[in-house]
């Protein structure tokens, strides 16, 4: 398995276990790797979203096929108290510490050398060819032609979602130079109001941005973080400050609030939504400051850095908005 296949699985199996967490199973099967996939978004989830499947529709039919599984067994899943039906906390808890284990058939389905990963939309391919057939019924259940979800799948490459890189500054939020942006895209299975909202409160920053032990204040329009050097001998405060720019774009600027450059821009962060088939189409910009000579430098280090950082905090969102569903 490469490097980049074994990356995005490791992150894939990372959504579906707080989906087998959030539905208080002990273990991670099949269908929760397909739950997994919408939640992760991206190319995948945005195929999916094309033919009618979302991260929400897709959660109810998986339970109302495992109803019906049960009422073949004469029980009705709706009598069983929650309490019963596996060891809720317990599972959420073990979610968080990636502790809820594969079951058997999900173990065999990753280690399977002839699955590819690289990618959402090998992983959806390789998922939709599995013995069993769990995520098949989940799709049938929602109505999906899957002889054209098949056919799409072979020729889908994912270039509508492809990513600007780097981009200009909006030099009306960020006025200091020399700086530098990127811009990168993805698709999140849910309606762009629902995202609007998760990006856009300051009491959800903890969840895609910030740590929580970073926030100093909380304030109507925003946060204060808190950042120390990696010795810890330097700290530097940034204001978080949320601007109303229209129900289709969420933008945070931060300040710097301590030493010789108190008052000036850090940096900002910017996000536009657009409606897209099953979910919302989120195009992500992040504009920061270059640093002295030796920034300028050290600047193409420091943009892949920030790209990096950009890619998991999208990866951040999409499990916060998740979560939000």
């Amino acid at each position: 398995m490469t490097i980049s296949s074994r990356t995005h699985l490791w992150s894939w199996i990372s959504y579906a276990r707080h989906e087998a967490g959030r539905l208080q199973h002990p273990e991670i099967d099949i269908d929760h790797l397909l739950l997994g996939l919408l939640a992760q978004g991206g190319e995948a989830a945005a195929l999916l979203g094309t033919h009618g499947v979302t991260l929400a529709n897709a959660r109810r039919a998986m339970y109302e096929v495992s109803a019906a599984d049960l009422a073949t067994l004469g029980i009705d899943a709706t009598a069983i108290p929650a309490s019963l039906q596996s060891p809720g906390q317990e599972a959420q808890r073990l979610a968080n510490l990636g502790d809820i284990p594969l079951s058997g058939q999900a173990q065999q389905f990753a280690g399977d050398r002839r699955n590819d990963f690289s990618t959402s939309l090998s992983a959806l391919k390789s998922l939709l060819e599995t013995e069993g057939g769990t995520p098949m019924r989940i799709l049938a259940h929602l109505d999906v032609d899957t002889e054209r979800l098949h056919a799409d799948l072979a020729t889908h490459d994912g270039g509508h979602l492809r990513s600007p890189g780097v981009t200009k500054v909006d030099r009306g939020l960020l006025p200091e130079t020399p700086s530098g942006a990127l811009c990168l895209r993805r698709f999140i299975s849910a309606p762009p109001v629902l995202v609007h909202a998760v990006l856009a409160d300051p009491g959800m920053l903890t969840g895609w941005a910030v740590l929580p032990t970073e926030v100093r204040e909380q304030r109507l329009d925003g946060i204060v973080s808190m950042h120390r050097s990696r010795n810890g001998s330097r700290h530097l405060d940034l204001r978080w400050r949320h601007l109303e720019l229209g129900t289709d774009v969420v933008c945070w600027v931060k300040t710097i609030l301590t030493g010789p450059y108190d008052g000036q821009t850090h940096s900002y962060d910017s996000f536009v939504l657009r409606p897209a088939p099953g979910g919302c189409e989120l195009t992500f910009t992040r504009a920061y400051r270059v640093w002295r000579l030796s920034g300028r430098l050290l600047h193409p280090v420091t943009r892949r850095l920030t790209r990096i950082g950009m890619v998991n905090a999208f990866g951040a969102i999409a499990r916060t908005v998740a979560a939000s569903l």
